[in-house]
């Protein structure tokens, strides 16, 4: 039913722990809309007979963030398999930073929100891990950075900025990756 998606998930290297695909990328790699139900969990789930098919015949499990409308593809690791492998290293194009547009959104976050706008709006997702934050940065992020919820605070002013940008944001907590997902139009 899906099998451009199961080749995609068979062809990632080993080392991809997980992937996170918007719903839109998903169904561009399958090349036919996804159906309604995709927007529900249960047709991510273990019983599903298009999970059965292609991600779980591949070794993953998915979950439907439906906020974001973007599923994580996480690897499964089993009894005797080797240790469970660290999560890619997201590719992020270098983004030159105008300084007086960032000095616009001033503050802390400012090269980050100025690396969001400079996104290219075909891309759905930013993956960042908080160490490529803090290099973006140039300074720690607080300890409450990995907490849930930190990066959509109303206290954290920068998230405004995201979300003005079109950007859901969520924290996997696992491999300490910041996920800034664009909301569909």
């Amino acid at each position: 039913m899906y099998e451009s998606l199961e080749q995609f998930l068979a062809q990632l290297p080993a080392s991809d722990a997980q992937i996170w695909l918007t719903l839109t990328e998903i169904e561009a790699i399958a090349g036919k809309p996804l159906p309604p139900s995709a927007r529900r969990a249960g047709f991510w789930s273990k019983g599903h007979e298009c999970a059965e098919a292609t991600w779980l015949r591949q070794g993953f499990a998915a979950h439907l963030d439906r906020k974001a409308a973007a599923v994580c593809f996480t690897r499964r690791t089993f009894p005797g398999a080797e240790d469970a492998v660290a999560g890619r290293e997201p590719h992020t194009e270098s983004a030159g930073l105008d300084d007086a547009a960032a000095a616009m959104e001033g503050g802390k976050y400012a090269p980050l929100i100025q690396l969001l706008r400079d996104t290219p709006i075909e891309q759905e997702l930013v993956q960042l891990t908080t160490a490529e934050i803090e290099a973006i940065l140039g300074e720690p992020l607080p300890m409450s950075a990995l907490r849930s919820g930190f990066w959509s605070s109303h206290g954290l002013n920068a998230s405004r900025a995201w979300k003005r940008l079109g950007f859901v944001v969520r924290l996997d907590r696992s491999s300490q990756c910041v996920l800034f997902i664009r909301k569909a139009a």
